[in-house]
C-alpha cells in the first residue's frame, strides 16, 4: 500500500490527513498554471485544477444551508474546480472517500459541518481562521454510478465590502445635525489592530470636508468593536482606532485637533445582533458625534 496525504492549510499550522491507495496514477497531469490550488485545500489525490476552473470576486455571494434554510453569505468569493484521473487500476473515488477526508480535514482544523448530503456529493462548511468566517461547498461531480470524477470547492470570506460609493460630506452633515452623529463604514483596519488601512482615504476625505465646511463644529471621533474577544481588549483596540482617526485627521488632512476627542466604547453599543457574523459587521464602526 502507498500512503498519499491530504492536508487543509491554515496559516502556519497544517493539518494532515492519510489515504491509503494501491497506486499512484501513471497519467501525467498537472495544475493548470492560471488555475491554483484553493488556498485552504491541498489536491485530492490524482486531482488537478482544470484550464478556465478558476473565479473569483472581491466580493460575492455562495447559498448556505443554515438554521434549516438556505441564507446567502457574502464576502471575498472564490471557486476551484478539479478533474480527478483514475489511478493505475483505472479507479476513481467514491463520494464517500472524497467527501469524508474533506469532513475529517475542516473538523480536525476547528471547522464544521453544516449540512451533508454525500448522497447528493456535496457538504457545506463552517471555518474559522484568526478573525474570518469561512463558508464552503465542496461539491462533486459523478462520472459513473457514486464515484467522482471532478469537483468543486466554492468558498467566501466573510468581510464587510469596502463602499465603492461613500459617504459624504452632505450625508455626514445631515446625520450630524439630524441625529446628533453620523456612523461611518469606510474605515478599514486589519483584525485587531489599529492602524488605518489605505482603502480609508476616500471616507477621510469626505470626513474633512464636512469639518472644513463647518468649522464652527467640535466632534467626537467613537470607536465601536463587536463582541468577540474579551471586554477589556475591545475596549483599548476601539480607543485605539479612534485616536488612529483623529491622528490621521490632524496631520494629515490638516484639521485643528482641538476640534476633535477620541474615544471608545468597545462593545456597548450594538446596532445590531452580536449572534450573528453579518450583525457583528455592523457593530464594528467609527462615529462622528457632534460634542
Amino acid at each position: 500500500m502507498i500512503l498519499k496525504k491530504f492536508r487543509i492549510q491554515l496559516g502556519a499550522e497544517v493539518f494532515l490527513f492519510v489515504f491509503l491507495l494501491t497506486n499512484i496514477s501513471t497519467f501525467a497531469q498537472a495544475d493548470d498554471p492560471d488555475c491554483k490550488p484553493h488556498p485552504l485545500f491541498s489536491n485530492f489525490p490524482n486531482s488537478y485544477t482544470m484550464h478556465g476552473g478558476c473565479s473569483s470576486m472581491d466580493f460575492g455571494e455562495l447559498d448556505i444551508f443554515e438554521n434549516d434554510e438556505y441564507v446567502k453569505k457574502s464576502g471575498e468569493f472564490l471557486s476551484v474546480r478539479y478533474q480527478i484521473y483514475p489511478n493505475a487500476k483505472g479507479k476513481f473515488p467514491s463520494n464517500t472517500e472524497l467527501f469524508t477526508n474533506f469532513i475529517n480535514a475542516v473538523k480536525k482544523a476547528g471547522g464544521e459541518v453544516v449540512r451533508e448530503n454525500i448522497g447528493s456529493s456535496f457538504v457545506h462548511f463552517k471555518l474559522k481562521k484568526g478573525n474570518d468566517i469561512y463558508w464552503i461547498v465542496v461539491r462533486g461531480s459523478s462520472g459513473d454510478g457514486q464515484i467522482i470524477s471532478a469537483y468543486e470547492i466554492k468558498s467566501v470570506r466573510e468581510s464587510l465590502m469596502n463602499q465603492s460609493v461613500v459617504v459624504t460630506a452632505e450625508e455626514i452633515k445631515k446625520d450630524i445635525f439630524s441625529a446628533g452623529k453620523s456612523i461611518i463604514y469606510g474605515i478599514y483596519f486589519d483584525t485587531g489592530k489599529s492602524e488605518i488601512k489605505p482603502e480609508s482615504d476616500p471616507t477621510l476625505d469626505q470626513i474633512t470636508k464636512f469639518l472644513k465646511d463647518n468649522s464652527n463644529i467640535k466632534v467626537f471621533i467613537v470607536g465601536h468593536t463587536d463582541s468577540d474577544g474579551k471586554f477589556e481588549s475591545n475596549m483599548k483596540l476601539s480607543k485605539d482606532r479612534a485616536n488612529a482617526v483623529v491622528n490621521l485627521l490632524v496631520t494629515k488632512y490638516g484639521i485643528n485637533k482641538n476640534r476633535l476627542q477620541a474615544d471608545g466604547v468597545g462593545q456597548l453599543c450594538p446596532i445590531s445582533t452580536n449572534s450573528t457574523d453579518e450583525g457583528k459587521k455592523f457593530n464594528r464602526r467609527v462615529e462622528v458625534v457632534l460634542q
